[in-house]
């Protein structure tokens, strides 16, 4: 019975050590998605300008 216990033990910190790993992970990929919302932002704003001045040209 004491082997099992061990076993289980084991078992439970390793599904820890999983748990924290995947909570890490977690918060890297909410950063990451912060900053390609950020990036997405810049390059709308940057394609609008771009248009503006298409326009602008075109109508000079």
């Amino acid at each position: 019975m004491e082997g099992l216990d061990v076993d289980l033990q084991v078992a439970n910190d390793k599904l820890g050590q999983l748990e924290t790993t995947q909570i890490e992970t977690n918060t890297k990929l909410a950063a990451l998605e912060t900053s390609v919302a950020a990036i997405n932002t810049n390059l709308v704003a940057m394609l609008r300008c771009l248009d503006n001045i298409r326009a602008s040209a075109g109508n000079s």
